[in-house]
């Protein structure tokens, strides 16, 4: 059971052009995630990237919950910083937002997650670079970017990539074996 499954509320559909345009992607990780950072989609390698917060079903609480997250973000305190931030910038946009009300009630009891709640930043990112620790493919470098998904308001589509000729390239390469070997 997932995060999604136990939410009360109703949790917004990616349309089949969109699953269909990531699940072309086989060389991209990607996924399409909600305003209050839910795993709405992903593609074959996006899933691979993320196999350890897929089970939780949002990245915030993953972040918060599960302590292998601690290492899978090797800036784990920038990405805790910046989950929360992302919170408020589009969450909090909709001053009644369910969602956004159930997660945070939910991560309350986290410490970390109430400090940094507490601090009251607002912002957003178009792209970055993430650095991760696969349990599978190792240290992996991926450059990230953040786009809109046109119709569906509150969805975005976060696609990544290494940088040409890097060890990422090498370490998603294999992370890539692995997915279709498992598919």
């Amino acid at each position: 059971m997932n995060d999604r499954d136990r939410s009360t509320v109703p949790v917004p559909e990616v349309t089949q052009p969109v699953v269909r345009l990531i699940e072309a992607w086989e060389d991209t990780p990607a996924l399409v995630l909600g305003s209050c950072l839910d795993i709405l989609a992903a593609n074959a390698l996006g899933r691979a990237l993320y196999q350890l917060a897929l089970p939780y079903g949002n990245l915030v609480r993953f972040t918060f919950v599960d302590p292998a997250a601690r290492v899978f973000y090797r800036d784990w305190q920038d990405i805790a910083e910046a989950g929360v931030a992302w919170l408020r910038s589009t969450g909090g946009s909709r001053a009644r937002d369910a969602r956004l009300t159930e997660i945070v009630d939910e991560l309350a009891s986290h410490e970390e997650f109430q400090r940094l709640w507490g601090r009251y930043e607002v912002h957003g990112k178009a792209s970055d670079v993430k650095r991760l620790h696969h349990p599978v493919v190792g240290d992996l470098t991926l450059r990230y970017q953040i786009f809109d998904v046109g119709q569906a308001v509150g969805q975005y589509l976060f696609t990544y990539q290494p940088d040409p000729a890097s060890p990422g390239e090498k370490a998603l390469a294999e992370l890539r074996a692995v997915a279709a070997a498992q598919a």
